[in-house]
């Protein structure tokens, strides 16, 4: 009863998947970002809900986790985001998604073979946002908006074999 309510509290996603990726846990966190309630994901097959995470890469991710115990990292930079949530940050921004970094993992059931894979879910939306910023701060000047000579020298570096 009290892991339960932990479960509801915490501010991340947490998803628990059955072998078969039936979704057996999902926290208020997912059903607030997601807009699909507790009672109608459990139970169901995630990709009846989220059929782009239905892809060879994730299929992989989920075979290594449950083949070989390993843990996996869904980084924000490479993946942007695992869930198509749509962001609730009060910054402005150009993402169409909440951008997220998630983690996958295998959980045991004691004394049976049972295996399941967690799932969680964190925003970074608003560190995205504030990286962004910040790398267009660098490249252009200050008072007249223009780019600046730090981006002008990326562009026109030369590899050391070009004449």
């Amino acid at each position: 009863m009290i892991l339960s309510q932990l479960f509801d509290l915490v501010d991340i996603g947490l998803v628990i998947l059955d072998q078969e990726l039936n979704v057996c846990k999902w926290n208020r966190w997912m059903e607030f970002h997601s807009g699909i309630g507790t009672e109608e994901i459990l139970g169901k097959p995630l990709f009846d809900f989220f059929p782009t995470l239905n892809n060879p890469g994730f299929l992989q991710t989920v075979k290594f986790v449950l083949n070989f115990g390993n843990f996996y990292f869904f980084s924000q930079k490479l993946h942007h985001y695992l869930f198509p949530f749509h962001p609730r940050s009060s910054l402005e921004s150009n993402f169409e998604y909440m951008q997220q970094s998630c983690n996958m993992g295998l959980l045991r059931e004691n004394g049976t073979s049972r295996k399941y894979i967690y799932i969680t879910v964190k925003d970074v939306t608003e560190a995205a946002i504030y990286e962004q910023r910040l790398l267009e701060m660098n490249m252009r000047d200050g008072l007249t908006g223009i780019y600046n000579r730090r981006t002008w020298k990326i562009g026109s570096r030369k590899s050391a074999s070009d004449p």
